[in-house]
């Protein structure tokens, strides 16, 4: 049925390809490659969301501790890190779109990536853009600053923006991936159909 060809670096298996003369059967060989492309792009974000709410977690362990009024670690209470503001405590629940995102792609369940996408929409975008809103003042305050010490150590409100900027393009890069995969999967049903 088809021929087989060899890989790029000349070792016949190291990456094997099975290309047939048809171009309909290419045409959906190049859909599903697509796909698990996508699959896989999907899963890479969610990682780095867990990523992300580690390092908020950690941030947070001294309030999540007070809240559950437990004692703070004297090592935690030298960081004398600021209160946790509301946009990242609205943000956690972003964890679930992540979730929703991972579970569809078991099974391709359309509905489960459409919540996804909503939740990273609202919970994740959102919150991240509020949270960028609010310290972009702060932060272009800070850049202008000409009396700041030089020894004085690595600000807080650095990371802090730099987590902001890393966590916007996570959820971004998710949903555009999410959209990707509807397309693609919407294009597998229609060829199915005919």
């Amino acid at each position: 049925m088809g021929l087989i060809t060899e890989s790029k670096n000349g070792f016949l298996g190291s990456r094997l390809r099975f290309r047939t003369l048809d171009p309909k059967v290419e045409a959906v060989i190049d859909v599903f490659e697509y796909i698990a492309l996508n699959k896989s792009r999907i899963k890479w974000t969610v990682l780095l969301h867990w990523l992300l709410l580690l390092l908020i977690a950690a941030r947070l362990a001294g309030d999540i501790l007070t809240l559950l009024q437990v004692d703070i670690p004297p090592t935690l209470q030298d960081l004398n890190l600021p209160k946790a503001r509301l946009w990242e405590l609205a943000w956690q629940p972003s964890i679930l779109a992540s979730i929703f995102a991972q579970l569809s792609l078991k099974r391709n369940n359309v509905s489960l990536l459409w919540q996804a996408m909503l939740g990273q929409l609202i919970l994740g975008i959102g919150t991240v853009s509020y949270g960028l809103y609010e310290q972009l003042p702060t932060f272009l305050e800070y850049l202008n600053d000409k009396e700041k010490e030089p020894d004085s150590g690595f600000p807080f409100l650095l990371a802090s923006t730099a987590w902001l900027v890393i966590a916007i393009q996570v959820h971004l890069f998710q949903v555009y991936f999410a959209i990707q995969l509807l397309t693609a999967w919407r294009t597998t049903t229609a060829k199915k159909s005919k």
